[in-house]
């Protein structure tokens, strides 16, 4: 008997990132983790930042991190919609540029710029896990 698989899309504002028959999906919710398998029940979330991780058809293992969104689930197939996307780890001077927004978090008064440099962080935080 063959595995059970379902589809996973992920679109951006740039276009579709990813089209595949998967077995597995994990995905950064707002509040934590979710995992998907084929038979999951209907499920329509709101996104974090943070590491999808994916098991392709063949076995193989991606990761990709998604930068807020949201997310269905239904009818077998799994479509996010993603501010943003990145594949890559993190560069040194994004490694560099971590150290800078912890300081700045902890000198910031205004909440609001608390908030974007702490999704700034969660990002470079993210990417180091690629």
């Amino acid at each position: 008997m063959a595995e059970e698989k379902f589809i996973l899309q992920v679109i951006t504002p740039l276009g579709v990132e990813v089209d595949a028959q998967v077995l597995e999906v994990e995905v950064p919710a707002a509040d934590g983790e979710i995992g998907f398998l084929p038979k999951h029940i209907p499920y329509a979330g709101i996104l974090g930042i943070g590491v999808m991780r994916y098991k392709l058809i063949t076995g193989e293992e991606k990761r990709l991190v998604l930068r807020k969104g949201f997310c269905s689930f239904t009818k077998g197939k799994l479509m996010i919609l993603a501010d943003a996307t990145r594949s890559n780890p993190a560069t040194p001077e994004e490694l560099a540029q971590q150290e800078i927004l912890n300081t700045q978090m902890s000198a910031a008064t205004d909440p609001a710029q608390w908030a974007l440099l702490q999704s700034s962080l969660k990002e470079i935080e993210a990417s180091q896990l690629l």
